[in-house]
């Protein structure tokens, strides 16, 4: 059986591009290669590809591993100011850990393949609404059936802490569940429970908190203020539960406290200054001071019509004083990490082959995408919006004055 399976992966076609400047994690390495096996990245490094490949040479275009966008509504949501076309949210319920959008998500949505034109590969679709607004779900850009898009159906549980009347409510409310998560696992209740009332906590809910509550599943805690980070903080601590926190545009205030506790954070770099009551001490470096005091600092663009600008968010975050390898990692390998996708993200030996193929530097604004890989296989670059270029790009006469 092993030599069989040998002999089989031997065989595998290797594919490679090579004469690149591929992008790793401690910088970019000029006059490059990376190669694939089987949907699998199998070399990459200096040098040419290794014997046996089919290489193709792309001097002076720039390889990344195929970008991650978290905290979007990518296929639950078609048009934002129509409702029949929302699938994000459940609007009678404040506690829904229940749900799960994978059940929703749409890999034929016309947004799908706009998006994956700023070379996005991996998302993150979160719900929205209420206290505990559900499950959010790892998805393939590429796929074009929810089975083979939905790569993690529960990636973590999203909390907006804005669902109760006021933060105390909303943090008393979250620690009431996952102490009721933890004594129902315990006492073997859980098939029996029944919520209160419109505020309790289903069977259902219960089940996926006490996932929570064994550290199975990470809170995705919706969080600007430097007060709810540090409230974040000590609920982490206080239960024992993981919490990764998205926003975070007062991070910069709690940087070390963020640090020593090991929460990661997703930041959004163009969210800063007195935008709200919950980010009146933002400020753009924002995500350089969090690196710099050693948070695991991921970079977000939380705009489903628009998420092909993730690189460009990144790139502003440069321009204030990230380091570029670490921008590259916050749109890649950190989100990817923090929310438990194992194999995205990284250029690196046993990664699955998600590959983006850029013109330069993939965040400035005047580089391009020229290749797409998921899994080793290309993706197509159409979409409705080059359709449209296409068909409108010359004027009938019939229609010109």
């Amino acid at each position: 059986m092993i030599a069989w399976m040998l002999a089989a992966a031997l065989a595998a076609p290797c594919e490679a591009l090579t004469n690149v400047v591929v992008h790793l994690a401690d910088g970019p390495v000029a006059d490059a290669h990376v190669a694939w096996s089987d949907g699998v990245i199998t070399s990459v490094g200096a040098g040419p590809a290794p014997a046996g490949c089919t290489a193709t040479a792309a001097p002076g275009r720039q390889v990344t591993a195929g970008l991650v966008s978290v905290g979007l509504q990518l296929g639950l949501v078609e048009i934002e100011l129509e409702p029949s076309t929302r699938d994000d949210a459940w609007d009678h319920d404040p506690v829904r850990a229940a749900l799960q959008v994978a059940w929703a998500y749409n890999p034929r949505s016309a947004v799908v393949p706009v998006s994956r034109m700023g070379g996005l590969t991996s998302a993150l679709v979160t719900p929205t609404g209420g206290l505990v607004s559900g499950q959010a779900a790892w998805v393939a850009t590429a796929a074009s059936t929810q089975a083979d898009a939905v790569v993690k159906p529960s990636a973590a549980v999203v909390v907006h802490l804005d669902g109760l009347d006021s933060r105390a409510a909303a943090w008393t409310r979250l620690r009431e569940l996952i102490q009721d998560a933890r004594h129902a696992a315990a006492s073997g209740a859980l098939r029996s429970w029944q919520g209160l009332d419109q505020h309790g906590a289903s069977r259902l809910d219960l089940e996926v908190l006490a996932r929570v509550a064994r550290k199975e599943l990470p809170l995705l805690v919706h969080a600007d203020r430097a007060a709810d980070l540090e409230a974040a903080i000590a609920f982490a601590a206080e239960q024992a539960v993981d919490v990764v926190v998205l926003g975070a545009a007062e991070g910069w205030l709690v940087a070390e406290r963020l640090a020593a506790a090991g929460v990661g954070v997703l930041v959004e770099p163009l969210v800063h200054g007195a935008g709200s009551m919950d980010q009146l001490h933002g400020r753009p470096d924002n995500a350089a001071r969090l690196h710099a005091a050693g948070v695991q600092v991921g970079l977000v663009h939380v705009d489903t019509m628009n998420a092909r600008a993730l690189r460009f968010v990144a790139g502003n975050a440069v321009r204030e004083g990230l380091p570029h390898a670490a921008a590259l990692e916050g749109i890649t390998r950190v989100p990817a990490r923090l929310l438990g996708l194992e194999d995205r993200g990284d250029l690196a030996v046993g990664q699955r082959a998600d590959l983006a193929l850029w013109t330069g530097d993939p965040l400035e604004i005047a580089s391009r995408l020229e290749g797409l890989w998921a899994g080793g296989a290309p993706v197509s670059l159409r979409s409705r919006q080059t359709d449209l270029l296409d068909a409108w790009r010359t004027v009938p006469r019939t229609l010109t004055p």
